[in-house]
């Protein structure tokens, strides 16, 4: 089954009302993966699970743990919602998600997510290759 979530919302309210419904959706997405993680539990950590960081083109597709590793990969909010899952299933706290954003040089908005966890923040599509996507 497949959900369409319309962010024109995202697009026209400021950056921070912007951060609070994608925080909200994003809590949804950890949660659909922690469910996949209860019923699955020797899913491996994404470090360990042989997926990349994969930058979407021209859709924003948010993907839960099977579809990343059947896809072999996710981009930012896809790998953030699947450490943070996973960091929770193994009790490992506190975990939350940061949204953090740039504006173009349009005028448009991008965001970026990492995962808060007891040593900080932690990026886990730098940790998977964003940024070295080019070069392969």
């Amino acid at each position: 089954m497949r959900v369409l979530f319309d962010g024109g919302l995202l697009e026209h309210v400021p950056p921070k009302r912007s951060a609070k419904v994608l925080t909200m959706l994003l809590r949804a997405l950890v949660e659909c993966n922690l469910d996949y993680l209860e019923h699955n539990p020797n899913t491996p950590h994404p470090y360990k699970a042989g997926i990349k960081y994969t930058r979407e083109k021209n859709t924003e597709q948010w993907k839960s743990i099977p579809k990343i590793l059947k896809d072999g990969g996710g981009d930012c909010e896809d790998l953030a919602a699947y450490l943070a899952a996973y960091l929770v299933f193994k009790k490992v706290r506190p975990v939350g998600l940061i949204v953090r954003w740039a504006t173009t040089p349009k005028g448009g908005r991008l965001f970026h997510i990492l995962v808060k966890g007891p040593k900080g923040a932690e990026d886990p599509s730098k940790k998977l290759g964003m940024g070295k996507e080019a070069a392969s």
